[in-house]
């Protein structure tokens, strides 16, 4: 009797296993699938990937990320980025990064040296990623080597109405406490409230390298939006232009 016992458990185990690693096998798919799908030609990625959280969950581990152009230069490069979904759920991810995360334009370096990012992605039944929340605790971020701006906390979020995806009817939400500027870039102004439109976004003047990217134009696809940003020392007035004569020129290398 024990052993019928035994070998109904051991049959159990092999059997839930099995199932687990087929969709652990689907998930590592769709996520390699995703970034192929979304990634220019003349752009190439390297990475590793492995699944664990057997038995009821999946954590997709991409690790040492490197986003390269075509003449090999590093363009973005991140450290671990965790991939999480339940086995009875999956229509919604959770995402995990972690810091260094480096991200290079031209002969300028940004780099989240701390800080936590989690992120929640919910898809629609067709599968359609309709909501974005982002949320970041301590961010630290250099530029070019040098300190740059600190983020206490930070909730980004973007949402696809369902009923009129087809629409691209997309809304964008970012909330920013307590970010500081270097005293280098600092210009006092305590808080700030902005909403925005499809019609703002069309009136940005934003550097050649962005404007002309795919990515970014995916990015600021949105229709409209808000901003809200509490005890900083950045002034938006101002702020902008002052900060440009920091940076290097933004070309491709």
């Amino acid at each position: 009797m024990i052993r019928i016992i035994f070998a109904i458990f051991l049959f159990f185990i092999i059997f839930t296993f099995v199932i687990w690693l087929s969709m652990a096998k689907f998930q590592e798919n769709y996520i390699k699938d995703l970034i192929t799908n979304n990634l220019e030609e003349k752009y190439k990625i390297t990475y590793t990937i492995n699944t664990t959280g057997y038995p009821n969950r999946l954590d997709t581990s991409v690790n040492n990320i490197k986003l390269i152009s075509e003449d090999n230069f590093e363009l973005v490069g991140i450290k671990n980025f965790l991939f999480m979904s339940l086995i009875y759920n999956k229509k919604k991810h959770i995402i995990s990064i972690r810091p260094p995360i480096n991200i290079n334009f031209g002969t300028n370096s940004f780099v989240i040296t701390e800080g936590v990012m989690n992120a929640s992605i919910e898809k629609s039944n067709d599968d359609f990623f309709h909501k974005l929340t982002i949320h970041g605790i301590k961010i630290n971020l250099k530029l070019n080597d040098k300190p740059f701006l600190k983020v206490e906390d930070l909730i980004l979020a973007t949402r696809t109405k369902h009923t009129e995806i087809k629409d691209n009817n997309k809304e964008f939400f970012l909330k920013l406490q307590k970010p500081i500027l270097d005293n280098e870039y600092s210009d006092e102004k305590p808080d700030f409230n902005y909403k925005f439109s499809s019609d703002d976004l069309k009136k940005l003047e934003l550097p050649q390298l962005i404007s002309q990217n795919d990515l970014f134009a995916k990015i600021l696809n949105y229709n409209y939006g808000s901003i809200e940003v509490n005890n900083t020392n950045i002034n938006l007035e101002n702020q902008i232009s002052n900060i440009a004569k920091y940076f290097g020129k933004l070309t491709n290398n």
